[in-house]
């Protein structure tokens, strides 16, 4: 009998009219945070595509994966800039975390580097939350140590939770880089699924944890720098909440006025005292843009 996650009612993930890039947080952890960076948080694509989505990261996160400014980052799905086969068994490890199971913290993982999609292997310290009803990802990357064997530990309870309701209930059946795969093989060959990967290739090790307290093995320092982060984001989108999201509808340019403040003089980008006019109850051309009153958490 397969049982679904305890305390969840769907899925804790944003829409994809929900998740966006906030240039006021982005400014405080720039200020705050030291390091390779990144915050992801997970995003529904449709009812089987899951994935999770880059929201913020540092200067030093965007040198990593190889842009050139962090919003070039942020934006992209995990998937897409990770080496697929290392994203899918990353989805086992959230499933690891919210089931109370044995995981590997910190891990290596292959990130595609821009513009060649190199995979480059780092390594990774995630601290995982939940942050106004999204599971989020805290992540701080450092480098690989290339005189180890590059292995991802997986355990048999998550080979065996692989397409279980558990999994396709918060998860769904795969995440973007998996579709495209589908696409541009034109179903000519089948898509490799979670137990497949581990019994083809020698960079997943399986592993069986002993038993324990989980924390045992974690770092402390980082689990102490995590929770940090996530109570001050946590703060900080409630505070968000209060404020009203404005559009410069001559450049494009998203901010929050500050709490209980009447309509902005000017676009703080590009300085349009009319910023709001003509296109107030329209929309841009040729731009997507949110509605005027509706935070995107």
């Amino acid at each position: 009998m397969e049982i679904r996650l305890p305390g969840l009612r769907g899925r804790p993930a944003l829409t994809m009219d929900q998740y966006s890039h906030d240039p006021q947080i982005a400014k405080w952890l720039e200020a705050t945070v030291h390091g390779a960076v990144t915050i992801a948080q997970l995003v529904q694509v449709s009812e089987h595509v899951v994935d999770s989505c880059i929201v913020y990261a540092t200067s030093a996160a965007a040198s990593l994966f190889g842009f050139a400014h962090p919003r070039d980052l942020v934006g992209q799905f995990i998937s897409k800039v990770h080496h697929p086969e290392d994203a899918l068994v990353t989805r086992h490890y959230t499933l690891a975390r919210l089931h109370d199971e044995w995981f590997p913290n910190p891990y290596p993982m292959r990130i595609l580097r821009a513009p060649s999609l190199q995979p480059i292997p780092v390594v990774k310290h995630v601290k995982q939350v939940m942050i106004d009803g999204i599971l989020t990802w805290i992540t701080v990357h450092t480098p690989f140590d290339y005189s180890r064997k590059f292995f991802m530990p997986v355990t048999p309870a998550m080979i065996e939770r692989a397409g279980s309701a558990s999994e396709r209930q918060l998860l769904g059946l795969a995440h973007v880089a998996c579709m495209d795969q589908m696409i541009q093989s034109q179903g000519m060959e089948n898509l490799r699924d979670f137990a497949r990967v581990i019994e083809s290739s020698d960079a997943y090790l399986t592993y069986t944890p002993k038993t324990g307290n989980i924390s045992d093995d974690l770092p402390q320092k980082m689990g102490n720098v995590g929770d940090l982060f996530a109570a001050t984001l946590e703060a900080l989108l409630t505070a968000h909440k209060k404020r009203q999201r404005n559009i410069c509808f001559k450049c494009g340019w998203p901010w929050y006025s500050k709490v209980g403040a009447t309509r902005p003089n000017k676009c703080p980008s590009c300085g349009d005292k009319n910023w709001d006019r003509p296109y107030a109850f329209g929309h841009l051309p040729g731009r997507a843009t949110d509605k005027a009153h509706e935070p995107p958490w």
